[in-house]
């Protein structure tokens, strides 16, 4: 649970399209209830495994990808008064 918050959170920006279609469409089956719970019944859970690995796969290619942060107003601002009190 705590590998898919944080691919959410650091969730890749529209260059890496192959990516953002991987991640998405594993968390989305993830966040399907009925999914789990019609494979639990039809005891065929063991088809979240190739599910499992393309998420495995995802997250080290997004490990491997430099995060792209837009700077916030904030933080200019900061920067501008740092420069002037020195």
């Amino acid at each position: 649970m705590l590998a898919m918050l944080l691919v959410t959170k650091y969730f890749p920006a529209r260059s890496h399209t192959g990516l953002r279609v991987l991640l998405g469409t594993t968390l989305v089956m993830f966040w399907m209830p009925p999914l789990f719970l019609l494979l639990l019944a039809r005891h065929t859970v063991y088809l979240w495994f190739p599910v499992l690995m393309l998420f495995l796969f995802g997250i080290f290619k997004l490990a491997g990808t430099a995060p792209e942060r837009i700077p916030g107003k904030q933080v200019a601002d900061a920067t501008l008064h740092l420069a002037d009190i020195g």
